[in-house]
């Protein structure tokens, strides 16, 4: 915070200026061109001038090849916020929850263009929802200092459908007690048909509405499901194995045939 009187600048040991404090507020967020030191350097115009400087940099979280989902976790700072950031699409569905013993345990999810997301706030500790924009998305996560939390991300791959088609084929390998996230867009009464091929009792799946709706809950039972969904909206589909596995998965919505 500071007074409208004060100036902030940020240069680069190699001259390079990321902020003017001749223009603009006394704010910057961006991303670092170089390895290098970098002189932060605050004025005040005119007269004494109390203020309070806060730098946040960020730890930068990159999903494995393949995977969709990370998973971490921590003990909150002395000062009760610890911050991460990661890429993301726009279209994406991103699904963030925080597991912590703390009632007071906030999230917040921003972009790096200023867009919020998800204040701390308003809910609880998680977000599902899909990404505005392509760019890097800063989270939140705040609590009682030393008190530990885990953290996990989640961002499905979308399947699309080539034109004219009505199923898809994904497949992949699992190592045990690995899981990968699909997600399908789908209009109320359409029919959906998963069918995971994989050995015998090797795999499981999930399948859930982004609002929160079960449709198959992977506990027992070959890994396919045939149903109707009730509501327009995304559709996630996970799979999950007990062993290393390779699988096929068929997703098939079929067409609707009118009078």
């Amino acid at each position: 915070a500071a007074a409208p009187n004060v100036r902030l600048f940020v240069l680069g040991s190699d001259g390079e200026v990321l902020k003017s404090g001749l223009i603009g507020p006394p704010s910057f967020r961006g991303v670092l061109p170089t390895t290098q030191d970098y002189l932060i350097f605050v004025a005040a115009d005119g007269q004494p001038t109390a203020y309070t400087l806060s730098i946040v940099i960020p730890q930068r979280l990159s999903f494995a090849p393949n995977a969709t989902q990370i998973g971490l976790g921590g003990s909150y700072p002395a000062t009760g916020e610890q911050y991460y950031i990661l890429r993301a699409s726009e279209g994406q569905l991103m699904d963030v929850q925080v597991m912590t013993p703390a009632s007071s345990a906030t999230l917040a999810i921003y972009g790096v263009d200023g867009a919020v997301l998800k204040e701390a706030a308003i809910g609880g500790p998680f977000f599902r929802g899909t990404l505005p924009v392509t760019q890097d998305y800063i989270l939140c996560v705040a609590g009682p200092a030393g008190v530990p939390y885990s953290l996990s991300v989640l961002i499905p791959q979308r399947i699309v459908f080539a034109a004219g088609a009505t199923s898809a084929v994904v497949e992949g390998d699992l190592a045990p007690q690995e899981s990968r996230a699909y997600v399908v867009r789908m209009a109320a009464g359409q029919t959906l048909d998963v069918r995971a091929v994989a050995p015998p009792e090797s795999v499981r799946l999930i399948i859930y509405g982004v609002d929160g709706d079960v449709l198959r809950s992977g506990m027992a039972g070959a890994p396919d499901y045939r149903g109707q969904v009730r509501t327009t909206q995304d559709y996630i589909i996970s799979v999950s194995a007990a062993q290393q596995v390779h699988y096929v998965m068929t997703v098939t919505i079929p067409a609707r045939i009118t009078a």
